[in-house]
This record gives C-alpha cells, structure tokens and sequence, in this order.
C-alpha cells in the first residue's frame, strides 16, 4: 500500500520539478512550440497552460480527494507529449525537449518514448492501483522521507543524464 503513495509522491515531484523549471526557462519553452510552428501568442499560451498543467497534477495527485483529477490531467499531458514528439519527427525537427529546463539538456526524439514509457507505467501503476491515499492520511515522516527520496532520484537522474552527455562529448571530441 506504501508503495502505491511513493508513486504518487514520486509523480508529484516528478511535475513539481518540471513544471518549476519550465517557469523559469519560459522564453526557452515558448520556443519549443514556435519550433513546432505555432505563433508566439498561442506558443506563449501553451507554455502557461503546460506548467499550469504540470503544476496542477504536482498538487492534485497527492490528495485523495482530487487524485482522480490529477489522473486525467496526467494521461492528457502524457498523450500530447506523446504527439509532440511523434509530429517532431515526422517534421524532421529539431527541437529541444526543455522537459525540465536548465536542469538537462535533450532533445525531442527516440530517447523521449523511453520517458513517456516512464510516465505510462506511474499512470498504469497508480490507476490499477484503486488504494489512493492522501497526503493527510499517512504520517508527516514517510511523507518526508518519500518526498526526499523522490528528489534524490530525480538529482540521479538529472546526474545520470549529463555524466553520460559528458562521455559522450569526449568520444565525438577523439574521433
């Protein structure tokens, strides 16, 4: 049963820190949806509506009362990012993914199915789970120490991410 509220609180930062670092790299995300063709109003209003989204399913998921809203938000923001990634390729383009801002670098592409695949199984996961409890419900220590660990995986994986663009940039650097 803990396990199902970790993947809550582990959705929940996972947002947090994308829809945070959006805000702060929001001329950059703009971008993003002018690279896709939109103009820069309607760019301008799908960068707002995107963190609003993600901040929303940040908030919503960890309340048993508005979990089920946080679901829906959560399996519409996956399926438009799984559109934006499948039109960016059959356009050919190439668009910086600004999935979490600053904090790493990636492009629109093949390596973005593996976080949407990602996303779908924490969707899957909470969705079979039926067992939603809420912030209020489980004591303030394993919610600290769950949002902790949440961060520390996500400071692994922004770690991970650029130790390997690093090895990377070396092998290009010796050919």
């Amino acid at each position: 049963m803990e396990i199902f509220y970790f993947i809550q609180i582990f959705t929940s930062i996972i947002f947090l820190f994308s829809s945070v670092s959006k805000l702060f790299t929001l001329s950059q995300f703009i971008n993003v949806f002018q690279s896709l063709g939109f103009n820069k109003t309607f760019s301008l209003f799908c960068a707002i509506s995107t963190f609003l989204l993600e901040f929303s399913v940040s908030v919503f998921i960890v309340f048993k009362s508005t979990v089920s809203i946080g679901m829906i938000i959560l399996i519409l923001l996956i399926f438009a990012f799984l559109g934006t990634t499948i039109y960016s390729q059959i356009k050919s383009l190439k668009i910086k993914c600004n999935c979490f801002g600053n904090l790493m670098e990636d492009n629109l592409g093949k390596s973005t199915y593996y976080r949407i695949f990602f996303l779908l199984i924490l969707f899957f996961s909470l969705t079979f789970s039926q067992n939603y409890i809420g912030i209020t419900e489980i004591s303030d220590t394993i919610t600290i120490n769950f949002v902790l660990s949440s961060i520390n995986l996500m400071l692994f994986y922004f770690l991970f991410n650029a130790f390997g663009r690093l090895i990377l940039m070396n092998r290009t650097r010796n050919i």
